[in-house]
C-alpha cells in the first residue's frame, strides 16, 4: 500500500511542474545589443595618453578667488587650451597647456607674457597627448 501512494505522489508531484515553452528571440535584438557595445567600446577608448612634458605655471596663490579668475582669463583667452588647479596646501596653483618640449612651452609662454606679466614659469609635468594626433605623424 505503501507504495501505491508513492507512486501517486510522484505524479501529483509531476503534474506541479510546468511545461517548458519555446521562445524564439527576435533577431534584431542581437543587431541592437552588437550595436550598443560598439558604441561603449568607442566611449571607453583612451583619447590621450600621458606623457613627460611641460606646462606654464601661471599663479600659485593661498587665494582660491585669485586661482579661480585666472583660470578663468586663461579659458576665456585660450579655450582650445586646458588649465589644471592643483591645490598644495596651502597654495592653490594654476598650470596651463600640455606642451611636449620646453621650447613649445617658451614660444607660448613668450605670447603670454605681454597680457598676464613676467611671472609665468615652466614646470615639467605628465601632460596629455591626443593619441589621434600622434598616430598621424
Amino acid at each position: 500500500m505503501s507504495i501505491a501512494i508513492f507512486c501517486m505522489m510522484g505524479e501529483i508531484g509531476l503534474a506541479q511542474i510546468p511545461k517548458s515553452k519555446h521562445v524564439e528571440r527576435d533577431p534584431r535584438l542581437d543587431l541592437m545589443v552588437e550595436r550598443h557595445a560598439e558604441m561603449n567600446r568607442e566611449l571607453v577608448k583612451p583619447k590621450f595618453k600621458m606623457e613627460p612634458g611641460f606646462r606654464l605655471l601661471m599663479v600659485s596663490t593661498n587665494k582660491r578667488d585669485a586661482a579661480l579668475e585666472m583660470r578663468a582669463r586663461l579659458l576665456k583667452i585660450y579655450p582650445e587650451q586646458k588649465s589644471y588647479m592643483y591645490y598644495q596646501s596651502p597654495f592653490f596653483k594654476i598650470q596651463f597647456g600640455n606642451f611636449k618640449t620646453s621650447k613649445e612651452a617658451e614660444e607660448f609662454k613668450a605670447q603670454m607674457v605681454e597680457i598676464f606679466g613676467e611671472n609665468i614659469l615652466i614646470v615639467p609635468a605628465q601632460v596629455e597627448v591626443k593619441l589621434e594626433t600622434e598616430q598621424q605623424q
